[in-house]
Order: C-alpha cells, then sequence, then structure tokens
C-alpha cells in the first residue's frame, strides 16, 4: 500500500466510534463561550464552586447517560474503546463535569457485575431516566484500608431487611447521588468476607434515617459534590443486597478494574487541552523577535511531550479493548494503567506549564484560566478509584507469578488474541463480567507476546512507507525491552518471599514501576505492528516509535542517545497539522469542534 493511498484512506475506527465526532458536534467548541461547555463558564462555575448541574442536564440531552448503561440492558455501552473516547471528549472540556458524571458508572458497576436481573433491570431505568448513582466504599478513619470498614448492615430479627449504621466520607456526589452502593460489613468477621454491596435508593429512605456532611473544600474539581453520608439504622429491604453476602470486597475491586482503565480518559483529555492551549500561546507569543513555537527548545519540547502522549494513547486504547478479549488479566492491567498515565500526565502538564512561564499561573486571561483549571483538577486522578501505591503495590503482588509464567509462555499461541486487541479495523468481542478475576494468574498476554513482535516487525522489511533506518531502530529498541524485561524478571526471581502482602520491601515497587513502563512500551509496538498501514502517513513512517520506545525506556539505559532531531522536527510538524485541523492528540485524530 502506498504512502498516497494510506493519506486518503479513512481509517475503519473512525465509523465503528462514529459516536466520538457526534458528541463533539453536539458540544460545539469549548472556546466558544455559547457551547453547551465552554471554558468561560466552567472557570466561572470553578471559582464559586458551584456543581455543573446545567451542563450535566445538556449532556443527558445527548443521552450520554446511557453509555453507563450494558447494551444489553438498553443501553448503549457496548465497547469501552468507545467510552474512553467519548469520556475524553468531555473531560478536555471539564474535569468536574467528567469525573463526576461518571461515578454514576462506579456506581453501578456492583450491580452490572454482581446484581440480580430485577436489580439490573431496575438499576438501567434509573439512570436511563438521569438518576445518579455513586459508590460509597472509603471512610474517615479507614482511607484505603478497606478491609477495616466500619459502616454495618445488621439483619432485623425477621430475616427480610437490614438497618444501615455508619458514615462513608468522602464520597463523590454523596449528597447530590440518587443511588448509592454501599459497602458494609454484614457479619462479624475480621477478614474480606465480612464485607457485603447494598444498594440503596436514597428515595425509599425514611429522611430520619440518613444525613449528610458538608462538601468539602479542595485543590481541583471545585464544583463537585465530595461530601459524605452517615446512616443511622436505615431500612434496606434484603433484596437490596447485590450479590452474595461477603462478597462486597471482591465485587467493588472487579469493578475497579475497569474504571481504572477508564481513567485514562480523563487524564488524557487534560493533556489534550493543556497541550493545545499552550500551542494557542506558543504560535503566537513573540519573543526576540519570533514565536515561541520557532525556537527549537520549546519546539522540541512540545514534540517529546507529544509522544508522551501518544504512548499514553497507545497504552489507553489498548487496554479499553483488552477489557472485552483478555478480561481475566485485568488486576495486571488496571493497575498498569492507573500507575502509568495520570503520572506521565501530570509530568507532561508541569513540562508544558515551564513552557508557559506565568500564563500557565493565571486564573482568568489565556484561554479564561484553562490550563491551571486542568493542572489541578488532574491531580485527582491519580488518587480516586486506588491511588498510584495502591496500584503498584497491587502490581507487586503479583510480579513473582508474571515472571515466572512468562518463561514459559510461547508467542505463536498468542497471535489471534493480540491480533483481536490491537488491530483497530476490529470489533471488539461482548465484556463478560463474570470473567473479571482478582489474580491474573501470572497472564499478562503483551509481554508474555512481544517475541513474537519480532517477527512481524521482520515482515515489514521492504514496505514503502518505513525506511530501513527507522525498521532497523525499532527492531533493536525491542530487542532492547526484551532484554530489559529478562533483566527485570531475574531481579523479581532474587526478591525474598513475603508473608504478608502489605510489607513489600521497596524494590518490589520499584520493579513493578518498571513493569509498567515495559508494558507500556510493548502496547506502542504491538499498535505500530497491528496498525501500520491504517492510521496515516506520520504512524505509518514510525520514527514515533522510535521516540516513543527511546523516552519509555530511557530509565533502563545507560548510555542516553540523543534523540533524532529529525524525527522531533517531523513530529512537531505533525503536531502543528492536528493542532491546526482541530484534530484529537492520538494516533485515531478524531475531529474535534474548535
Amino acid at each position: 500500500m502506498s504512502v498516497d493511498i494510506i493519506k486518503i484512506q479513512r481509517p475503519t475506527i473512525f465509523d465503528r466510534l462514529v459516536a466520538v465526532e457526534e458528541l463533539e458536534e453536539f458540544l460545539k467548541s469549548p472556546f466558544d463561550e455559547s457551547s453547551v461547555v465552554s471554558f468561560k463558564k466552567s472557570a466561572e462555575l470553578d471559582e464559586n464552586e458551584i456543581f455543573p448541574y446545567q451542563e450535566i442536564e445538556e449532556l443527558h440531552k445527548w443521552r450520554y447517560n446511557e453509555y453507563y448503561i450494558p447494551e444489553q440492558l438498553g443501553g448503549k455501552l457496548k465497547s469501552f474503546e468507545e467510552l474512553l473516547f467519548l469520556t475524553r471528549s468531555i473531560s478536555r472540556r471539564d474535569l468536574s463535569i467528567s469525573i463526576t458524571d461518571a461515578h454514576t458508572l462506579l456506581g453501578a458497576l456492583p450491580v452490572w457485575i454482581a446484581g440480580s436481573e430485577e436489580q439490573k433491570q431496575e438499576l438501567a431505568k434509573e439512570i436511563r431516566n438521569s438518576r445518579s448513582a455513586c459508590l460509597a466504599v472509603t471512610e474517615r478513619s479507614h482511607g484505603s484500608d478497606l478491609n477495616a470498614n466500619g459502616v454495618c448492615a445488621v439483619k432485623t430479627d425477621d430475616n427480610t431487611n437490614y438497618l444501615l449504621t455508619g458514615e462513608k466520607w468522602p464520597i463523590n456526589k454523596a449528597t447530590l447521588s440518587d443511588i448509592l452502593c454501599v459497602l458494609a460489613k454484614t457479619n462479624d468477621k475480621k477478614d474480606s468476607r465480612s464485607l457485603s454491596i447494598l444498594m440503596v435508593d436514597k428515595e425509599k429512605l425514611s429522611p430520619d434515617t440518613y444525613a449528610y456532611q458538608p462538601k468539602i473544600n479542595t485543590l481541583g474539581i471545585k464544583g463537585c459534590d465530595i461530601s459524605g453520608i452517615v446512616f443511622n439504622k436505615a431500612v434496606l429491604s434484603k433484596n437490596m443486597l447485590v450479590g452474595k453476602e461477603g462478597a462486597g470486597l471482591e465485587i467493588t475491586l472487579k469493578g475497579f478494574q475497569i474504571t481504572r482503565t477508564l481513567c485514562a480518559g480523563l487524564s488524557l483529555g487534560a493533556v489534550d487541552t493543556a497541550l493545545r492551549t499552550t500551542l494557542n500561546f506558543v504560535l503566537k507569543r513573540q519573543l526576540y523577535g519570533k514565536t515561541v513555537f520557532d525556537i527549537q527548545h520549546s519546539r522540541h519540547t512540545l514534540a517529546k511531550i507529544f509522544i508522551d502522549i501518544i504512548s499514553c494513547d497507545c497504552l489507553a486504547i489498548a487496554s479499553s479493548r483488552g477489557l472485552h478479549e483478555i478480561t481475566s488479566q485485568f488486576s495486571v492491567w488496571s493497575a498498569i494503567v492507573k500507575n502509568y498515565i495520570p503520572q506521565k500526565v501530570e509530568q507532561s502538564i508541569h513540562e508544558l506549564s515551564v513552557i508557559l512561564g506565568s500564563r500557565f499561573y493565571f486564573r482568568d486571561d489565556h484561554d479564561h484560566g484553562v490550563f491551571q483549571k486542568m493542572m489541578r483538577d488532574n491531580s485527582i486522578i491519580s488518587l480516586f478509584d486506588g491511588s498510584t501505591i495502591i496500584n503498584k503495590h497491587s502490581l507487586s503482588l503479583q510480579l513473582k507469578f508474571l515472571a515466572k509464567k512468562r518463561a514459559k509462555s510461547t508467542g505463536i499461541e498468542l497471535e489471534k488474541t493480540l491480533e483481536n486487541i490491537f488491530s483497530l479495523n476490529k470489533e471488539v468481542s461482548d465484556i463478560d463480567y463474570n470473567k473479571l478475576d482478582l489474580f491474573s494468574k501470572g497472564n499478562n498476554i503483551v509481554l508474555q507476546g512481544i517475541e513474537f513482535a519480532l517477527s512481524k516487525l521482520g515482515n515489514l522489511k521492504g514496505k514503502n512507507s518505513v525506511s530501513p533506518k527507522t525498521l532497523s531502530e525499532i527492531l533493536n529498541l525491542t530487542i532492547d525491552l526484551i532484554s530489559n524485561l529478562m533483566d527485570l524478571e531475574n531481579k523479581v526471581d532474587k526478591l525474598p518471599v513475603v508473608e504478608s502482602g502489605h510489607n513489600l520491601e521497596t524494590e518490589y515497587f520499584d520493579l513493578a514501576q518498571s513493569y509498567c513502563k515495559l508494558h507500556t512500551a510493548a502496547t506502542s509496538v504491538f499498535m505500530w505492528v497491528y496498525n501500520q498501514e491504517e492510521l496515516g502517513e506520520y504512524f505509518s513512517k514510525g520514527e514515533w516509535l522510535v521516540l516513543s520506545l527511546q523516552r519509555t525506556l530511557d530509565s533502563f539505559t545507560i548510555y542516553k542517545k540523543e534523540l533524532d532531531k529529525e524525527y522531533l522536527e517531523n513530529t512537531a510538524k505533525h503536531l502543528l497539522t492536528l493542532h491546526t485541523e482541530g484534530k484529537l492528540f492520538s494516533i485515531t485524530p478524531f475531529q474535534l469542534s474548535n
């Protein structure tokens, strides 16, 4: 296939996910003060700490809330890949809106995962009618230690109801949500099997059995309802038990595997706007007789940040598709995504702030101060649904199993599944929530199959769209990736076995961070291998992949090779094209309303 054909061919993914551009068209440009969700209005709401009622109402007129309901229950949630991109569309406008509205999905997932058919149908109806849900898990005294849960649900003498008592805090939408899935103790055991999930509809509670704790003052997402709720012998029918008694923690953690993956859409939406508003500035700002963009250091810094975004983009897209194809492995994948992408985006936004200079600190000047709002709002993403350290810990506990299992794997047997995940012209399978598992049993298809990528790369020799030099660099970097992976596995093998999962040595966390980088690098390789002739000339040439691998694997290499200036210039040129044409900063550049 020639480069000319690649240029004019519209990738299949744009037709499959047409809802993304339809939502953009509905919302209009956030730079337009009259749009549904404008930067100007978002800044005003944020300054005054006002909940975005009207904006969410407008969003639901488009029936966005139906994307929280599985298609089998009459909703529009068909693929998490689609929801990932829709989340990015909202998040690039205002994280207060995307975070607070998406919490309905988090609150509904226990029911989608383990609820009865009657519960599923009832909740689907309520969400379709724009009633919101939330998940009430954390408590003031216990933080992330969910096993120490103090809220209790005691059965009445006639065994027909539960009496719910205790405080949940801090909870997103504790005050403003209609329905809560509450994690509560339902027996006197001292382990995780003492916890259950109960679905609470506030309309069915006596008003004197619950009260609210005030909204918390926060650094970012200042308009969101981050508050608390206290129950005092609130009467719940035993039919409100979700799943089995004692399965509450397991159900919660399985739900987190989905939301941790989708958190990537929040971060990528935020950094899209941070980069876009920075470009607006540097293309106009004159310094020393030229624009800031004309200065090579600034231009190359922007190109590097774009490459980091693309690396996260590949990881996010692959993971949203992997949820459907290798659901049982997401105790590993979701921890990687939630650990790596929010951290990398925070780093990228900080680097952009250096380029913006004093403008990043202004709250009402350049583009209505959207940069500083995104910087503040984005900082919360690495905290919820399990903080960065929680996700590293979760991954650390599985490192020995992952290393041992990969040594016994053969790449060829994984080929079909890898293709289903990474070929973006393919539909994903239907999600089976029953396949979610708290332990991946040592499986991670991306790193188990990385040697297989080498043979696929070899098949690209002679392709017109990639130079021999670039392909050779990709091959060598992939070999480096495998070598570093084997070295990591040797280090993991030498780590002491721990009796308690809460007493891991520091080396476990360091190696978990390195594992995340290797996994991310591998997803970029596979994304290129399976879509090399599908996503346009810039993607096809592979220069971005060389830069991506060099930056992602940078911490593994003692000798730091300088990045190719020609590759950086071509990347800066591509970035400028996307910005000028109003396209998403992604390997799949959807048309935006700008």
